[in-house]
């Protein structure tokens, strides 16, 4: 029952474990083997002790697995390997039993080594040295069973660091070749002389443990040599053999020849680690190791740092940066902290000694070391030229610290935050310059970078004003203007609050501008005036925009006065056309080219030039040249323009309604325009319009009556179309008109203008025109009569004298009452009625009077025809010079009357009432005009 409940435990034991394969095949096979001893039933002590064996066995197969699990899983708690203690506890209980039971069996010393190695499992190290050396002194004979206890015991006393006993019992077993451990017990007592200062020894022990770990019998050992080898050669001060022993035993392996020279240099001194750092150069060198080589040298370049030996750190230093491509990544960043270390120290040390004391030896290492650190490091240049620049500066050499400073500011631009580094980087530069001779130039490009880097890096920092201002200032100093004008862009965007500010340079700018004539330049700026930029006053940007205007016009209006009208006019041509320039500059423009197209009398260029003008123009512009406008309609007027004139005469009205100093003559001139443009229909509203305006009664009168008195003289029927739309508001000046239009109408026997003029006449004029008509009458009936008139012809009757006499007297008498009787109604009648009778009398008197000599008698010789008509011919002469007589007399009449006569104005009461006289200066545009022939006036031409 106890065997059955051991086993249990055990394979509760087991199953808690993960073993692999060959273990479980192991255990299996222990199993099997104690399963078979226990089923003997009695056993003796022999077989009691194989049992021990197989518990220890089994208890070092869980120990490993316990150990594996630990490092697998990393838990380990106080109690973890209390259940293997327990069983290590029974097998040394189960193990004491045996030897107190059988103080003389053979296998005793067998027994103290098996639970002594139990005990040096568990670290028990006393329990496990007690019972190796029992078992050691119960050994008697020299096998396999003593070389494992001086084997267990050398191990024991070296961990106990009590390397005496140690290389007693190493002494006996290293000699072993056919244990595979040789080596590593080789290795072990070599450390057990070394540490015993037995270094020749220990060197020929480790090589012995080195030329054994080659060996495949023995265990490879040969890492924990070469880690080691370096402590034995220094100390046993065989330093060049632990370098050759390095070059064969690791040939490939730099880190052994470092922790030589290292160790040699602890220990020896400068001079072996030296020799080390070189022959391990050569070595890779000759191996053409480079890699290797520049791990050695690195290492090297550390030492010298550290031995201050700084003349051959710093040639190494620009060796080891040439191949910094080759370098990885920990070389580089080792090589930078050196590098960087000893910069650190020389600027110390040059700004303790001071201007007066320093070596110039430091100041040009520093230079090369911030030069080699630039190449190995670029990343940071622009720190290492800032410290390079402000070495300088503490020497007083601002020179070459600007140089550095800049290249610094350079290389900062690609980097990011770095504000700080910034600022103090600029608060450098700018103590720099100040403090610096420089050349104004040097010192102005060279601030001008800097200021244009900050305000990049700091456009709204509480200095970024300061900086913009004094950038302004510079570039505006030189004349770049178009520099400055970014700058102060900027400035707004960034900082908007300074407007005010920023205004008052804006005007420095313009005014700039204006002292050198920069006309492209201020028609750029005038143009972002007028469009908002800086929110100037409207005041200050029509003052600019003028002043503009001055520049531009200036040498064109020079040229106008010489007489060079081509040049002024392709001037004011190419400014209209340049869209650049502000509207009202290029519409001014228009407005000079259309003044003087006007004077060279180019009528249509000036309406066109004008017109460009106008849409181009304020009201402010246009109110300054109302002038200009007032002598342009009068010009298109006396130049016989009447449309132009009709045209910008009512464009002036309405601009200049109730404000315009020309209102009275530019309403004349509108309003008499309308007449020669056939355009009187629209005199009413345009009446209207001037006393709207402002137009004087006076002047609104006097146009009424130009208009009245020419349509009176040429159109009468228009003069009636025209009373009847006027005649509400100037009844007092046409009414003189109508007056005397029935008066013409009369004079005239003009029937049909009666009829028109009827319905305009009042009773009295009506009375008048009732009594005319009757005339009227009488004259028709008159007419009648004369074309009634006839004597009888002679025809183809026979000669008798006495019947032939009797016709020519009564013929004769006819025409003579005929003659008497007409001539007598003419002078009755006025001149050109008369005129108009008489050429109808005068056509009848002569077709009769030719009658009297129209004879044929068919009784009479051809001989005594011609005598009777040649006489009769005499009589008929002298009534032909009778009636000739008559109509020169009425034509005399009409010749020695004035033209205006002949329209009855003679006697009329207009010449009272209208003085004509006003218009002098319109005498030529007068229809009625005192030069003008009667007779081109009575065909109605002008």
């Amino acid at each position: 029952m106890k065997s059955i409940t051991t086993t249990l435990l055990l394979i509760f034991c087991v199953s808690s474990f993960s073993l692999d394969e060959k273990t479980k095949r192991i255990w299996n096979l222990l199993l099997k083997e104690e399963k078979t001893i226990k089923s003997l039933g009695r056993l003796d002590t022999g077989l009691r002790y194989r049992l021990l064996e197989i518990e220890s066995e089994k208890l070092a197969i869980i120990r490993e697995d316990e150990n594996a699990r630990v490092l697998k899983t990393g838990k380990r708690s106080k109690d973890y390997y209390a259940k293997t203690k327990l069983r290590a506890a029974k097998i040394e209980k189960e193990a004491k039993y045996l030897i107190s039971k059988n103080p003389y069996f053979v296998g005793i010393p067998n027994i103290y080594y098996t639970i002594g190695m139990n005990a040096r499992d568990l670290g028990q190290e006393k329990k496990s040295a007690f019972y190796l050396e029992k078992a050691l002194s119960l050994s008697k004979e020299k096998g396999d069973l003593l070389y494992k206890i001086h084997v267990a015991l050398a191990e024991h006393y070296y961990n106990g660091k009590k390397y005496k006993k140690a290389i007693f019992h190493y002494t006996y077993v290293i000699n072993n070749m056919a244990d595979e451990w040789t080596s590593k017990n080789f290795y072990n007592y070599a450390w057990c002389l070394l540490l015993e200062k037995r270094f020749d020894e220990a060197i020929t022990a480790l090589v012995k443990s080195y030329e054994l770990s080659n060996d495949k019998r023995f265990v490879d050992v040969t890492g924990q040599i070469l880690d080691s080898a370096a402590s034995f050669f220094v100390k046993g001060k065989r330093v060049a053999e632990g370098a050759e022993f390095y070059a064969k035993a690791a040939p490939k392996e730099p880190d052994y020849f470092t922790k030589l020279a290292r160790r040699a240099n602890t220990h020896n001194g400068v001079d072996d680690a030296l020799f080390t750092y070189n022959f391990a150069i050569k070595h890779f060198l000759e191996q053409k190791l480079d890699k290797e080589q520049i791990i050695v040298e690195v290492d090297l370049f550390n030492f010298y740092l550290e031995a201050k030996i700084f003349d051959k750190f710093e040639g190494l230093g620009h060796d080891l940066v040439a191949k910094r491509e080759k370098l990885n990544e920990d070389q580089k960043k080792n090589i930078i902290d050196l590098l960087t270390q000893r910069v650190g120290f020389l600027q110390a040390t040059v700004s303790k000694d001071g201007i007066e004391k320093y070596s110039e030896a430091n100041l040009t290492s520093i230079v090369n070391i911030f030069d080699e650190l630039a190449l190995i490091n670029p990343t940071l240049n622009y720190k290492y030229e800032f410290l390079e620049g402000e070495t300088f500066f503490g020497l007083a050499m601002f020179d070459k610290a600007l140089k550095n400073y800049l290249s610094s500011l350079e290389f900062s631009k690609k980097e990011m935050g770095i504000d700080d580094f910034k600022k103090k980087l600029y608060n450098s530069i700018l103590a720099t310059i100040s403090e610096g001779q420089f050349t104004k130039k040097v010192k102005e490009n060279n601030l001008i970078f800097v200021y244009s880097s900050y305000i990049v890096d700091f456009p709204k920092s509480e200095e970024a004003p300061i900086i913009y201002k004094d950038l302004f200032r510079i570039f505006l100093d030189n004349n770049e203007t178009a520099k400055a004008f970014d700058t102060l862009v900027t400035y707004n965007k960034n900082i908007n609050k300074d407007l005010g500010t920023q205004k008052e340079l804006y005007k420095n700018l313009l005014d700039n501008l204006f002292k050198r004539n920069q006309i492209n330049d201020l028609t750029l700026h005038v143009n972002k005036i007028n469009a908002g930029q800086f929110s100037l006053q409207m005041e200050y940007r029509n003052k600019v925009t003028m002043a503009l205007g001055e520049l531009l016009f200036k040498q064109y209006d020079t040229n106008q006065k010489n007489g060079l009208f081509k040049d002024a006019e392709e001037g004011y041509a190419k400014i209209y056309k340049d869209e650049t320039l502000p509207k009202v500059l290029r519409g001014i423009s228009a407005h000079n080219l259309a003044i003087m197209k006007i004077k060279l009398n180019d009528t249509n260029s000036t309406w066109a030039w004008n017109s460009n003008s106008m849409p181009l123009l304020t009201m402010k512009e246009i109110k300054e040249r109302e002038n200009n406008y007032i002598s342009l309609v009068k010009a298109f007027y006396d130049r016989e323009e009447y449309i132009k004139a009709q045209k910008l005469g009512l464009w002036y009205m309405r601009k200049f309604c109730k404000i315009g100093k020309g209102l009275d003559d530019a309403y004349f001139q509108t309003t008499t325009a309308l007449y020669f443009n056939k355009k009187t229909h629209l005199t009413a509203k345009l009446v209207d319009m001037g006393e709207k305006c402002g137009v004087s009664a006076k002047m609104r009168s006097e146009s009424i009556v130009f208009i009245a008195r020419n349509l009176y003289l040429f159109d009468k029927d228009a003069f009636i179309t025209f009373y009847q739309k006027n005649k509400l508001n100037h009844l007092v000046e046409l009414a003189p008109f109508i007056n005397d239009l029935v008066t013409f109408a009369i004079d005239n026997y003009d029937n049909p203008l009666l009829s028109k003029v009827m319905p305009l006449t009042n009773s009295i004029q009506r009375e008048k025109i009732t009594v005319f008509q009757k005339k009227m009458n009488e004259f028709e009936l008159s007419k009648q009569n004369v074309q009634a008139f006839t004597i009888q012809a002679w025809n183809n009757r026979e000669f008798k004298e006495d019947i032939f006499n009797n016709w020519l007297e009564t013929s004769l008498a006819s025409l003579d009452k005929f003659f008497n009787e007409n001539t007598a109604y003419m002078k009755t009648l006025s001149p050109s009625m008369a005129l108009e009778f008489n050429i109808n009398f005068q056509k009848k008197f002569a077709n009769e009077n030719a009658k009297l000599t129209a004879l044929n008698f068919p009784n009479l010789k051809e001989e005594e025809i011609k005598m009777v008509v040649s006489e009769i011919a005499k009589i008929q002469k002298k009534l032909g010079q009778k009636s000739q007589k008559v109509s020169f007399n009425i034509e005399k009449t009409l010749d020695e009357r004035k033209p205006l006569d002949f329209h009855n104005f003679a006697n009329s009461k207009l010449q009272n009432e209208i003085e004509f006289s006003k218009f002098p200066i319109y005498s030529h545009h007068l229809a009625g005009a005192i030069d003008m022939p009667w007779e081109e006036l009575a065909k109605g031409e002008k």
